[in-house]
């Protein structure tokens, strides 16, 4: 938790990512490290792509 709330913040270089139980804030550039992150976080937490309608590249 922070701030009194459910979630974390991760700190990528020059930005910040806020992980919520129903959103994601992206407060950085996206690279490739950033989209990787992402999509793993949209797969295995969020559990998006468990059909076919979520595709990453």
């Amino acid at each position: 938790m922070y701030e009194g709330k459910e979630g974390v913040k991760v700190f990528p270089d020059g930005g910040r990512i806020d992980i919520l139980p129903h959103s994601i804030h992206i407060w950085c550039k996206f690279d490739e490290k950033v989209t990787s992150y992402c999509n793993w976080l949209l797969i295995n937490v969020y559990q998006m792509g468990q059909d076919s309608s979520f595709t990453s590249s």
